[in-house]
């Protein structure tokens, strides 16, 4: 599986996958840094985003092992650029009302963050977890309310 480090403004972030397909994006160094021509198109979009130029993703991505999964990933990319959502809600525009806890639970295993927006869902009265990494989501969401 080849890899590349982005650099992104807050770290690291680790691109994992094979040939044209993205298997996950993560907040880790992966290493050495990799090869950058591995993920051409991912590293544009990326760049672009950072930039305030990009507010959604084109890059092609595997699909979610559960229709449950599935229809979380959606919820999420169907909230807007700049904009939050609390788990609960997101639980609702799903269908599965009451199941804000196991929309919380999708979001921290999404394999692909910031390309499926997880950082766009907050909770209740707090701004919610992130892969361990709070500083990251807070840093998510006040450059895309910047670049609204």
């Amino acid at each position: 599986m080849a890899h590349f480090v982005y650099k992104a403004p807050f770290g690291p972030i680790t691109l994992y996958g094979e040939g044209d397909t993205l298997y996950r994006l993560t907040f880790e160094h992966g290493g050495n840094e990799g090869d950058a021509s591995v993920f051409p198109s991912v590293v544009q979009e990326l760049d672009k985003y950072f930039e305030g130029e990009r507010k959604s993703f084109d890059i092609p991505l595997l699909p979610a092992p559960t229709p449950f999964l599935q229809k979380v990933r959606e919820g999420m990319l169907h909230i807007p650029y700049g904009e939050v959502l609390p788990y609960g809600l997101v639980a609702e525009s799903i269908g599965h009302p009451g199941a804000a806890r196991a929309v919380g639970n999708a979001c921290h295993t999404n394999p692909y963050p910031i390309l499926v927006p997880c950082h766009r869902v907050v909770a209740a009265h707090s701004l919610g977890g992130f892969a361990g990494k709070e500083f990251i989501k807070r840093f998510l969401i006040e450059l895309e309310q910047k670049n609204v």
